[in-house]
């Protein structure tokens, strides 16, 4: 499905996850407004990215259940027209759709929608809240390496898995840094989020080069034998295709 091509559409357009409805009703009224201005818990500031204004929030739902919020504001000037054209939300919509597709672990995406308020071009994704027990892969490193080789090797196999099925859709992530990467420390399962900068490519190699690059780069902060246990790792891995496990 084409976000960015619905998404460029007025009034409001949206669109909700067909297994995921029962979830938004929970918030009442399912139209754009009534989920924009949805309460909810701030993860962090609100920040000034290329002029374009985010937020992101936290709404628990019930104790084992939560919601994460992304809210965009887009200023139209010339400047941001090429933005504007390109809604990094849409993009990251887009993105976990094709990634639900091909058995990449992220957040669920559970609505996407976009509108103007007040003159200004907005955009909305709502995806369902990681465990409790996830926590960013950037400050897992800094436990994992003392100590748990094991479970490094065996977490840095889940990530490799994980990046190169996204790869493997020509889809590159563009900003696969650890703090894109959260890992249940219960289980060591992982899971790649922040696709706000992805970008389909022609080849699934053209897709893996800077994704590879970027994130060997970080681990390299971490520990000097991370980034080779990661590609090595990557090498080793072959995804079994989604439509190949259910068929």
């Amino acid at each position: 499905m084409d976000i960015q091509r619905k998404a460029s559409q007025e009034p409001a357009e949206t669109l909700i996850h067909p297994t995921h409805t029962s979830t938004l009703e929970k918030l009442g009224s399912l139209t754009f407004e009534n989920l924009w201005n949805t309460g909810a818990f701030p993860l962090f500031p609100s920040i000034d990215t290329r002029h374009q204004d985010k937020t992101l929030c936290y709404l628990p739902l019930d104790r084992q259940e939560g919601l994460y919020i992304k809210r965009q504001m887009i200023a139209r000037n010339s400047q941001q027209m090429k933005i504007a054209n390109r809604p990094s939300l849409a993009c990251e919509c887009q993105a976990l759709v094709i990634a639900e597709g091909c058995g990449v672990s992220t957040p669920e995406w559970v609505f996407f929608g976009r509108s103007v308020l007040q003159g200004n071009p907005v955009e909305l994704l709502i995806t369902k809240a990681l465990p409790r027990s996830a926590i960013r892969m950037d400050l897992w490193l800094m436990e994992s390496l003392l100590g748990h080789e094991q479970a490094f090797i065996s977490t840095m196999d889940d990530v490799a898995t994980n990046v190169k099925r996204l790869h493997q859709q020509r889809l590159r992530h563009g900003a696969l840094h650890p703090r894109h990467i959260f890992i249940d420390q219960q289980s060591n399962k992982t899971w790649l989020l922040d696709f706000e900068m992805s970008v389909t490519h022609q080849t699934s190699t053209a897709a893996a080069a800077g994704d590879l690059d970027q994130l060997t780069q970080a681990l390299t902060h971490y520990s000097p034998c991370a980034p080779g246990l990661f590609r090595n790792a990557y090498r080793r891995s072959k995804p079994t295709d989604i439509r190949e496990r259910t068929a």
